[in-house]
């Protein structure tokens, strides 16, 4: 059988100098597929995904 790898996201570390801080809007249904490009590490309180969609 073959062994279930280490899905281990990146940490992020303290925000840079030059950080821009970003709007957070409410969900929205903007496209009918959408799939997980990148996300953070899920030892972290707040988890973020970075999503791409289209045709």
């Amino acid at each position: 059988m073959a062994e279930i790898p280490d899905f281990h996201g990146p940490h992020f570390g303290p925000p840079q100098a030059n950080h821009v801080k970003l709007t957070w809007y409410a969900l929205t249904d903007r496209a009918r597929w959408i799939r997980v490009v990148s996300h953070s590490c899920e030892c972290s309180r707040t988890l973020y995904e970075l999503c791409a969609a289209g045709g």
